[in-house]
């Protein structure tokens, strides 16, 4: 029987225990009464002329009501209940809602546009999750559903983290700083030091000394909190960066682009995908075994920090994003001129194979190039199997060459995989080929 399989080609140019809890820490963070949330209108510049703004304590969507206009008086109140108490703050340029007691309790929020009848257009979602990492602001950047989120507070923070060295071996010492403004009178600064999602310093002095014990990228994380006297959060700010230990993560690596990762923490260095430029548009093409998490982590080759979607993912580091398949995310790259919009697409096969071979071809830029100049070349590879459950086989390739005879001439040509063991590839009997 055949069976679907995506063979993914990976080229490359050469070239004692203290437990310390979060600030607000709970089982599920809320909206509290007195939080307030922002609305920025980027594109159209006229969302919010000649309408009503709303704020609805769930994540219905304009598509959950099969695209059209949302009619209040018929809709379902568990899933939309707007309310109306947005206001324009002419200081910020913003819009903005404070959370009240009825509203208090909510996970999640959208703001909307509409009138006293139907519900238009709404914003992107903000969870109480995003508000207490300091993200309290929906940015709108089209008419529905489409945007990202930031943050806006009344006092300039002005958070810093740094890093003394990004890349190392084990047992090197790594100095991490968190440094801010000086705060405002009567206010109290909270810091809160993250190593791979561990909390392990509440940053009692502006720097924390890291000794890694194994080779990997550790993403570094540091949570800036201020309170004034009420105990009102009067500014938040996140900073992220990596240290590498040891080689890249990646085997198979070219320059200034961008890869995602068929499996979320699996630790191998062949299933990565690098994202590829299709009229205008950069798409990561992700085999099945990504559906299988609820993020996808990214690795960033240029010299600069890549954002996607408001994920800082440094350079030559590594950054988790939550995807949706086809929808469309803005990116830029820090000091380039460069903004660039970036989608997912999720394959349904059975299996993606990875073969990658990082060696000099003389007068080839790459192994696929080798391959593909004569039907008698050939070349020994790493290599990786995924499959739909999320889990990554490595999957030394013994011999992957040419097939065919007259198929050989076509543009697609073929190719025959030596595997140097026998593996088992989507339910298909074991063979080394």
């Amino acid at each position: 029987m055949k069976r679907l399989i995506s063979l993914i080609l990976a080229t490359v140019l050469l070239l004692t225990a203290v437990v310390i809890m979060p600030i607000g820490a709970s089982a599920e963070s809320a909206f509290q009464e007195g939080d307030v949330l922002y609305l920025k209108i980027e594109n159209p510049t006229n969302w919010a002329d000649n309408a009503t703004l709303y704020v609805n304590f769930t994540d219905a969507s304009r598509a959950e009501n099969g695209d059209k206009s949302v009619i209040i008086a018929e809709a379902d109140p568990d899933r939309y209940h707007p309310v109306t108490g947005v206001t324009y703050d002419s200081d910020l340029g913003l819009y903005k809602y404070v959370v009240t007691a009825d509203d208090a309790g909510a996970t999640v929020m959208r703001f909307w546009r509409g009138n006293v009848e139907k519900l238009w257009n709404e914003s992107v979602v903000l969870s109480a999750d995003d508000l207490a990492e300091g993200k309290n602001t929906a940015v709108v950047t089209d008419w529905t559903a489409t945007g990202y989120l930031t943050s806006t507070y009344e006092f300039d923070l002005g958070a810093m983290m740094g890093v003394s060295n990004h890349t190392g071996e084990i047992g090197d010492p790594f100095d991490i700083t968190m440094v801010q403004n000086d705060l405002p009178a009567g206010a109290r600064l909270y810091r809160e030091l993250y190593i791979n999602d561990e909390l392990v310093s509440d940053m009692p002095y502006d720097t924390y000394t890291f000794n890694p014990e194994a080779d990997g990228v550790y993403n570094i994380k540091g949570v800036f909190t201020v309170l004034d006297s009420s105990d009102r959060v009067i500014a938040k700010d996140t900073k992220t960066d990596t240290i590498t230990i040891g080689s890249a993560p990646i085997t198979a690596l070219a320059p200034n682009c961008v890869y995602a990762h068929a499996a979320k923490g699996a630790q191998d260095k062949e299933a990565w995908i690098k994202w590829y430029q299709v009229d205008g548009v950069y798409y990561f093409f992700m085999p099945s075994s990504a559906k299988a998490f609820d993020s996808v982590e990214l690795y960033n080759t240029y010299s600069n920090t890549v954002i996607i979607n408001g994920t800082s993912i440094p350079a030559n580091g590594v950054a988790t994003m939550s995807v949706e398949p086809k929808k469309t995310y803005h990116a830029s790259i820090e000091v380039l001129d460069l903004a660039i919009d970036v989608q997912f697409l999720f394959s349904s096969a059975e299996a993606a194979l990875w073969v990658n071979n990082t060696d000099n071809f003389d007068g080839y830029s790459d192994f696929f190039s080798y391959l593909q100049a004569s039907k008698e070349n050939s070349v020994a590879a790493s290599g990786a199997v995924s499959t739909p459950d999320g889990k990554i086989e490595q999957t030394p390739v013994k011999k992957r060459k040419g097939r065919g005879n007259t198929s050989w001439n076509a543009d697609k040509k073929g190719f025959n995989v030596t595997f140097e063991s026998t593996i088992k590839l989507a339910g298909m009997d074991k063979g080394k080929k």
